[in-house]
């Protein structure tokens, strides 16, 4: 979202370049993790700090999110 003087918006107003020039980003900052998960393909198996995120996007997108990538190779993929 975005805040523009104490009012908080879901959307850019691109239509009003005032608005624009004094948007704030809203953002939300989530702990990272240093765990390797190329080789996991249990969801329940990787750290919490990414189970946590992986759980944020899904409510943020109101959808579940079924497939991760881990990495480049076809097999550091994750299906939960």
């Amino acid at each position: 979202g975005y805040k523009v003087g104490t009012k908080k918006y879901d959307q850019l107003i691109d239509s009003d370049p005032t608005w624009m020039e004094n948007a704030e980003p809203l953002y939300k900052t989530f702990p990272g993790w240093q765990e390797e998960t190329r080789k996991i393909t249990v969801f329940k198996k990787l750290p919490k700090n990414a189970q946590d995120y992986i759980h944020a996007l899904e409510n943020l997108v109101g959808l579940p999110i079924t497939l991760v990538s881990l990495g480049p190779e076809r097999d550091s993929t994750l299906y939960h």
